[in-house]
């Protein structure tokens, strides 16, 4: 075989390659509907965790969204647990997505149970409460854990992954060298990430459009876009005069962004 054939052989290979990684990293716009077992869910928040942009459900469970084979989405709401969801080759060709989420279990509040031991004697009875105003309940009787603040569902996983009895913490050591600590931590933060993103759209949802001219379909995509800026503090929530001026200065590099991708569109 020739020098001169090999060659060709070789940029034939490798432009065919080429070709498959662009095929492959080429974004699609998805059409989806989420759902869970009785109804549609409007208002769940659709993220792509590679490109970071995100969508929500409208009132009849729809979603449009970019995104490209191997890419995830994270799909969440309040009041269902969140769902990681891998694109298929089977996706990109049907255009469609069916997102099904799982409704979450409410607690209810820790009950609280006071001594009474009442006698019927208003006057003895109303003695021996002053005398005795001790309630029973998780900290009083020492229970484990009693009077902490309770753990997320991320954070329970992540307490048993580091904890474990006896003198050599073997889980901790297996979930390190799996993994699967890493994975949590990675977890956690998408977790955070979205609750600060949830906990901003309730306080500033009326804001976006007429105060920082924020199209309503781009409003997650927005607000997730400042919560990755490096100038983003968690204590911004909390404070609604530096969260506008935080959103405000944001949202004029944002739909800077947006006039310039309207722009190489057409």
């Amino acid at each position: 075989m020739t020098t001169t054939l090999k060659k060709g052989i070789f940029t034939i290979l490798f432009l065919f390659a080429s070709v498959l990684i662009i095929a492959q990293k080429k974004q699609y716009l998805l059409k989806g509907k989420v759902q869970d077992s009785i109804e549609i869910v409007k208002n769940a928040n659709i993220v792509n965790l590679k490109t970071k942009d995100g969508a929500s459900s409208n009132d009849f469970g729809g979603f449009q969204i970019l995104a490209s084979i191997g890419d995830t989405l994270l799909i969440s709401s309040l009041q269902h647990y969140t769902l990681y969801q891998t694109i298929t080759k089977e996706d990109i060709t049907n255009k469609e997505l069916s997102i099904y989420l799982t409704s979450k279990r409410h607690q209810l509040k820790e009950i609280v149970l006071k001594k009474t031991n009442l006698t019927g004697s208003l006057i003895l009875d109303m003695k021996r409460k002053k005398n005795d105003p001790k309630e029973i309940n998780a900290v009083t009787l020492g229970l484990p854990f009693a009077g902490r603040k309770k753990l997320s569902q991320i954070d329970r996983k992540l307490h048993t992954a580091t904890t474990s009895g006896g003198l050599v913490p073997l889980d901790l050591i297996l979930n390190i060298l799996s993994g699967r600590l890493k994975k949590l931590k990675e977890e956690k933060k998408i977790v955070e990430e979205n609750n600060d993103v949830d906990a901003m759209m309730v306080k500033m949802k009326h804001f976006l459009a007429s105060n920082f001219k924020i199209k309503e379909d781009d409003h997650f995509r927005f607000l997730y876009f400042c919560r990755s800026d490096s100038l983003f503090n968690k204590k911004f929530i909390n404070n609604e005069l530096d969260l506008i001026k935080f959103l405000h200065l944001k949202s004029k590099e944002f739909n800077k962004i947006q006039e310039n991708e309207l722009t190489k569109d057409k």
